[in-house]
């Protein structure tokens, strides 16, 4: 489950990379023909005033926001695109592989005539005062 997400993740940052690539800036050569509006390059303008001069004026002003807007909204999706993209690819690599019950290892259990037998002291209590002295058992 944490991989299917991982690669969601991943999915999403590759996404948001290929919306900010595609988004077209609008053209930077101004006409006031709209038949024109972004074709080749032109950003087709409305008459504001009565002079032509006054209407390349504010429509320059238009369009330079428009172009910047867009520009750092290409440049924001780019960038959180590449940074949810590199936390898919981070938590694909950290990801332990999930393990069923059928996939895990099946431990061998020893026979009983295998298991290993240690002689057991005659006298426990000899043992544990000896040890707590530190002395060796002389018994055995």
């Amino acid at each position: 489950m944490k991989k299917k997400i991982s690669i969601l993740v991943l999915c999403v940052g590759t996404i948001l990379i290929a919306v900010g690539l595609f988004i077209q800036v609008p053209g930077d050569q101004l006409t006031t023909y709209s038949t024109l509006n972004g074709k080749d390059g032109y950003s087709a303008i409305e008459e504001y005033v009565g002079g032509d001069a006054y209407n390349y004026i504010i429509g320059a002003s238009l369009i330079a926001g428009k172009i910047s807007g867009i520009i750092a909204m290409k440049s924001i999706f780019i960038a959180i695109g590449c940074l949810i993209a590199c936390i898919g690819l981070i938590s694909i690599a950290f990801v332990k592989k999930e393990t069923t019950i059928n996939s895990l290892p099946t431990e061998q259990v020893p026979s009983d005539n295998s298991l290993p037998t240690e002689q057991a002291p005659s006298d426990i209590s000899d043992v544990a005062t000896d040890e707590m002295l530190g002395q060796e058992n002389s018994n055995t």
